[in-house]
């Protein structure tokens, strides 16, 4: 089907699709969770980072890892994600604890973004110029 689109069909579709699992995993109750070490989380980053993950692995099968659709579809993802992040980061903080989780599942999703980052520029066949534009 991605064949089929024509480039800016395809990076809108990928557009909305990512705002809709964004949106539905920012509005989902998130889980609470104690680390064992004692820290507050929630599964933001994990309801976040897996809806990104299968969409950056759908993209990995089905383009050219050096193609320019492949990295403006990255990008998008990745714009998306932080645009729905600073929309409803302000929603988690209700108190001490809710602010200490949002911390943990934020600096969580850093964390993340830089093994997906990793993880896309060893497995794709980038150029420089196209690998410095996902850092």
């Amino acid at each position: 089907e991605i064949q089929r689109m024509t480039q800016e069909e395809f990076l809108v579709r990928t557009q909305e699709t990512t705002d809709e699992y964004l949106t539905n995993a920012y509005c989902a109750e998130p889980v609470k969770i104690r680390t064992s070490d004692g820290r507050l989380m929630t599964t933001l980053c994990e309801d976040v980072f897996s809806l990104a993950n299968l969409e950056i692995q759908t993209l990995q099968e089905n383009l050219s890892k050096q193609s320019d659709l492949f990295l403006l579809a990255i990008n998008v993802i990745f714009s998306r994600m932080h645009l729905r992040q600073v929309q409803y980061r302000d929603t988690f903080l209700h108190d001490f604890d809710s602010c200490c989780a949002a911390s943990n599942d934020f600096i969580h999703m850093s964390e993340q973004m830089e093994e997906v980052t990793s993880r896309l520029l060893e497995t794709s066949e980038l150029s420089e110029e196209s690998a410095t534009a996902i850092r």
